[in-house]
Parts: structure tokens; C-alpha cells; sequence
């Protein structure tokens, strides 16, 4: 059953009318003659149901937004904290617009540290515990070098 341009189909087989919005907003109107033809499809098929179409729309998946703030004092915790300063850093300054440099830093920081909306644990030296991502499943930025055509 699919809805035809006149905003309405009839389905025989399970005794429904579907509808789609328009359709039912001008059909309150008695004087529209989308009322009129639902009087009449009622009238013709007193047991029938109407129903209004609805459509399913997908999600989209809401990527949490960890302020650059928040980064810098997690990272500050960590015991090898110039490294992932100048790997943000870097990552920042790859970046072609300064809006794309916040989605890759974001992307790469909650890849990179999968614990951070964890309850913190410290060492002895009041340093950050984290759990490093799986090196397997690391993804990393790199310049790849041009393959040389092999001489024959």
C-alpha cells in the first residue's frame, strides 16, 4: 500500500485508510472536498479505519561535544602529558577551519581516552590512571608515501 499523490490510499485487505498530513489538516474542513471524499469512503465502507501516515525518521547519532577546556585539565593529569598536549596541538593546526579542528580534536581525544566520563583514579604521584585505547583498533593520521612503480 502506498500513498498516491492525492494524499490518501485505501487499503481493502486490512480495512484501512492511510492519509498523509496535508490530507488530514483539510480534511477537518467540511467544506474542503477531502471531507467530502472521506465521507463518502466512510460511507461506501462503514467498518473501515482511518488512520493518519506517519513516517519514521532516523536519529542521528548525537556525538558527545567535550569542551577544549575539559581536555586540557584531563590531560594535565596524566603523567605523559607534553606528549598528548603537542598531539592535540598538532592535530588542531592539521585541521583546514578551526571548526574541523575541534571535531577532529574531539573525535581523536574521546578515541584516545575511552575513560573519561569514568569515575578519576590516581596513583601514588597524583597522577591520572586511564586505559590507553587498543593499539589494534587505533586509528592515526599519516602521510602515506607514493607508491614507485616496481622496474620489470
Amino acid at each position: 500500500m502506498s500513498i498516491l499523490k492525492n494524499g490518501y490510499s485505501i487499503d481493502h485487505e486490512n480495512g484501512i485508510v492511510k492519509m498523509t498530513k496535508d490530507f488530514a489538516k483539510n480534511a477537518k474542513r467540511a467544506t474542503s472536498p477531502e471531507y467530502r471524499l472521506l465521507k463518502r469512503i466512510k460511507r461506501d465502507f462503514p467498518d473501515i479505519t482511518v488512520e493518519r501516515r506517519t513516517v519514521a525518521y532516523r536519529k542521528k547519532k548525537q556525538v558527545e561535544r567535550v569542551p577544549y577546556s575539559d581536555m586540557e585539565k584531563y590531560i594535565g593529569y596524566l603523567r605523559d602529558k607534553e606528549q598528548y598536549f603537542t598531539e592535540m596541538r598538532q592535530l588542531k593546526e592539521f585541521a583546514p577551519s578551526k571548526s574541523k579542528a575541534y571535531a577532529l580534536v574531539n573525535e581523536w581525544f574521546l578515541a584516545t581516552f575511552p575513560d573519561y566520563k569514568k569515575f578519576p583514579r590516581f596513583d601514588s604521584e597524583g597522577f591520572l590512571i586511564f586505559t590507553l585505547k587498543d593499539a589494534a583498533s587505533e586509528t592515526q593520521l599519516h602521510a602515506v608515501e607514493p607508491s614507485t612503480p616496481k622496474a620489470s
